[in-house]
């Protein structure tokens, strides 16, 4: 088997990654390396459906606990909906971290630094189980500070019991999101889908046994969503070990892992910082509707139009990921012009089908909220927040595919500022003051959370707009070729 067919790129026909050779003195080597619209269209959705089909199926694990829980009660719902936003808030923060991983291995991959690719994921699994050390203090004691955001009492008391049930998935993290931008890097998709794909019908049986038949209620619910996390780490782990599509790329440990942490741990909070921003973002409105009248109905449909959220993103973070791989590896290989033609099918691609998902939520407005819950207060609540999910779902589709162009190009801790600016210092006060000020409530926060997602995605897109792709591509070359040598002493 030939190198590149092991590593996957003649499986997603990627152009020929040239050698590491400055954009600058490649005569007219990009000419040959753009596709026609069609073809780069067609390559971009071999790797977003994958990624689509794998995210559903991670999702699916999610919205099996969900449905289960809400068939224990409202409260019950309620609970795990507030443990959720918690725990979010955290995974938020390891996925950022491990962003950096996406944009270092991506990179690599493409310049053929392909023994690198193993000693990033390894740097990043040390930085990541060291951050959920950190992260799970504050989950330790979450309940007095569920209190000081309005909880109800029994509501934080009992989030607060789920949320350290919820902990060993916190660490589970530290090595899950370190495999899978590792295997995405090198368009390894199918095998993380398979893997996933072969868990769920266990965690449907034992979500339902456990929850019903034995009798556990939420804590038997929580302890199976513990066990898929682990088994789905230990799985992929045997297959990177094993596989041939990895062999070039996982060469096994290295104490080569414990070097540049410091520069490595730098990447990855500007990493974590511009990804929790936006994930963070709306998890707000859980915690701020707590504070609002009724609000075991207003966490419950919110928590429904955030899984329909979830539900829907999974598109856009198809193109999220693609884009990542497509311009990480070009820039990685020095096709500069290849990663903006890549930036512009993906642009194009996903709007369309935003916008499409966005239609499909308003005719059927009046039926989302009964597949979670049999409560006609809560369908009802839902039918009058869709408007505000359409217009989330259309910003979500563009501000996916830039974010994936940022990460491929290590535009994180720019994107970072942005987001600073103008959802949490723009977005998020102007949705306080509609919210308490003209007395619309939980409408008026998600109006100028809105307000303030579409101008990130209006600065973002005028960076991406006016980037110089051929500077980029020289810089990506020079960043790659400077870890290396910093770590050439330990390679050798």
């Amino acid at each position: 088997m030939s190198e590149d067919c092991a590593l996957g790129i003649g499986r997603y026909e990627y152009v020929r990654l040239d050698t590491l050779i400055p954009v600058s003195q490649r005569s007219g080597s990009n000419l040959g390396l753009l596709r026609s619209p069609w073809s780069e269209c067609k390559a971009q959705w071999r790797l977003v459906a994958p990624s689509v089909a794998l995210t559903f199926i991670h999702y699916s694990f999610t919205l099996i606990t969900d449905s289960v829980t809400g068939h224990l009660g409202k409260f019950q719902f309620a609970s795990l909906a507030i443990a959720y936003t918690v725990m979010r808030l955290a995974y938020g923060f390891m996925l950022g971290m491990g962003s950096a991983l996406e944009t270092l291995c991506g990179q690599a991959f493409g310049a053929r630094q392909f023994d690198m690719l193993g000693i990033y994921m390894q740097r990043s699994v040390v930085i990541l189980f060291a951050t959920s050390l950190i992260l799970s203090v504050p989950c330790i004691f979450a309940e007095p500070l569920l209190r000081k955001f309005g909880q109800s009492t029994d509501l934080a008391k009992q989030a607060s019991i789920l949320i350290k049930w919820m902990l060993p998935q916190l660490f589970a993290c530290s090595l899950n999101f370190p495999i899978q931008k590792f295997l995405y890097s090198q368009s390894l998709i199918m095998p993380m889908f398979w893997v996933s794909l072969g868990l769920v019908l266990p965690h449907l049986v034992l979500s339902y046994l456990s929850a019903f038949s034995l009798d556990l209620g939420l804590l038997g619910v929580t302890m199976v969503q513990n066990l898929s996390c682990w088994l789905l780490c230990f799985l992929l782990f045997i297959y990177l070990a094993k596989s041939e599509s990895c062999r070039s790329s996982w060469t096994g440990f290295s104490f080569c892992a414990l070097y540049q942490l410091p520069s490595f741990m730098r990447l990855s909070l500007f990493s974590a910082i511009m990804t929790v921003l936006q994930v963070w973002y709306y998890q707000v409105l859980i915690l701020l509707a707590g504070t609002l009248s009724d609000p075991e109905i207003e966490i419950d449909a919110l928590s429904i139009c955030l899984n329909m959220i979830c539900l829907e993103v999974m598109v856009p973070y198809g193109f999220n990921a693609s884009t990542s791989i497509r311009v990480s590896n070009e820039l990685g290989a020095g096709n500069s012009e290849a990663a903006s033609f890549s930036v512009s099918i993906a642009m194009a691609a996903s709007s369309i089908v935003s916008i499409l998902l966005a239609l499909i939520f308003l005719l059927l407005r009046n039926k989302l909220g009964y597949l979670f819950i049999n409560s006609s207060a809560v369908a009802e609540r839902v039918s009058e927040l869709v408007p505000f999910l359409a217009a989330t779902v259309l910003l979500n589709g563009v501000q996916s595919v830039l974010s994936g162009v940022a990460i491929g190009s290590g535009w994180q801790s720019y994107v970072a500022y942005v987001n600073i600016i103008s959802c949490y210092l723009v977005g998020l006060p102007l949705g306080l003051l509609i919210c308490f000020k003209f007395q619309m409530g939980i409408t008026g926060i998600w109006s100028g959370m809105i307000a303030g997602q579409a101008l990130q995605v209006l600065i973002v897109l005028y960076a991406t707009w006016n980037a110089n792709w051929s500077e980029q591509a020289n810089q990506t070359i020079g960043f790659l070729r400077t870890w290396r040598e910093s770590s050439s002493n330990c390679v050798a």
